[in-house]
């Protein structure tokens, strides 16, 4: 390390992790951005960003994916999000690849058949 290059900090005062990205002297995690896609089609603009976070204050690392879809012209927008446990980000990572070859109709399905087994299975508690 040089002298022109500052050792990045938590707000603490404490050592970022070598793979942390940014300086946050007021914030409270440590990420890095690892992917950011765009896609357009049919009017609708679509975005996924993948980060690796992880809370100063404890917790263990994680994966934050977020997601945003806007229907032009509409003003209908969607913007999920979840964090996953990094297991769970490996997991999910894998059936993304298995989706690969399912058409836009199979993907739907799918996308209901959670929806539909997360409201059943909240609905029995």
């Amino acid at each position: 390390m040089t002298e022109s290059q500052a050792i990045r900090q938590s707000r603490d005062g404490d050592p970022c992790p070598p793979w942390c990205t940014r300086h946050h002297p007021d914030a409270e995690i440590h990420r890095t951005d690892c992917a950011e896609v765009d896609f357009w089609k049919s009017g609708v603009a679509s975005w996924i960003n993948v980060t690796g976070i992880d809370y100063c204050q404890g917790g263990g690392p994680e994966v934050s994916i977020n997601g945003w879809r806007q229907v032009i012209g509409t003003g209908k927008r969607i913007s999920p999000c979840t964090v996953l446990s990094l297991t769970q980000a490996r997991q999910m990572a894998e059936l993304i690849e298995v989706l690969q070859d399912a058409t836009p109709e199979q993907h739907r399905e799918i996308a209901a058949a959670i929806r539909r087994a997360a409201d059943i299975t909240e609905a029995g508690r």
